[in-house]
């Protein structure tokens, strides 16, 4: 990569809710937690069900109500796509980190969109094995190539799909309601699948992301973030907004009380 290319630099944002329900149940400081985002939809070419036409994607709001978090993943997208090779993607990321990371999400926001930005993830997680990074992708091909093309015998052994095992230090989990379903199935990745109320969950469901960045079987994610007004999924998210807000508030009320 040439010296004006490293004069900028990926941004990783701090933990967001998820991440710091993350931290809090592994005893971590959400200070050292980040992810690693692009933007949302433009970057997920195997997307599907969150495009809007099952519910709307929960980053693509984000993006659109906040300005500079669309600027963010604007700018990580736009380096990484400037890259001409894995190499390059491998060097952006490790000068991008910022110090005593512990936890990296992939794709809080976005995918992973090429072969080029995959193979550069790889080399880069495999060069901080004192850092645990997970994430969510429908690009269920791509992982394929890498797993079958360019790991070795030995790395290839020891992948657990099942389990959402890439690396001892990388954990991913397949995301359903894209255009490759079809190989979550055939290869029996975990997965994850969006309902509309935990209620409705044939399996556990991830409220703080521990089941995402453990080893382990499939899970639900309760759809969440701003859906398209009059819909059904619109008024469950209303109802779930009320709710935590009225658990919150007992929440305070029972630390208050312990503090008289």
């Amino acid at each position: 990569m040439t010296k004006s290319k490293l004069s900028q630099y990926l941004k990783f944002p701090r933990a967001n809710n998820k991440l710091k329900l993350l931290a809090k149940a592994l005893g971590l400081k959400y200070a050292y937690c980040y992810s690693l985002d692009t933007l949302a939809g433009s970057t997920c070419p195997m997307a599907k069900d969150c495009l809007g036409e099952k519910f709307r994607c929960y980053a693509k709001s984000l993006e659109t109500a906040f300005p500079l978090t669309y600027a963010a993943h604007y700018h990580n997208t736009t380096l990484l796509r400037g890259c001409q090779s894995p190499w390059e993607v491998c060097q952006l990321v490790l000068a991008s980190i910022p110090p005593r990371t512990k936890i990296i999400r992939i794709g809080s926001s976005g995918d992973i969109e090429s072969l080029t930005i995959l193979l550069g993830y790889y080399w880069a997680i495999r060069q901080t094995p004192h850092i645990r990074w997970y994430g969510y992708t429908k690009s269920i091909g791509l992982f394929l190539t890498l797993i079958e093309d360019y790991m070795s015998p030995q790395e290839r052994d020891q992948v657990d799909l099942p389990n959402g095992r890439i690396l001892p230090n990388w954990a991913m989990t397949a995301s359903r309601g894209g255009k490759q379903d079809n190989l979550i199935d055939k290869t029996g990745w975990r997965y994850a699948e969006v309902v509309p109320t935990a209620s409705q969950a044939n399996q556990v469901v991830n409220h703080n992301d521990i089941p995402a960045y453990t080893f382990g079987g499939s899970f639900s994610l309760v759809v969440h973030g701003i859906q398209k007004a009059g819909t059904e999924l619109a008024k469950l998210h209303h109802i779930h907004i009320k709710n935590t807000a009225k658990l919150n508030k007992k929440k305070r009320l029972t630390r208050h009380t312990k503090n008289v």
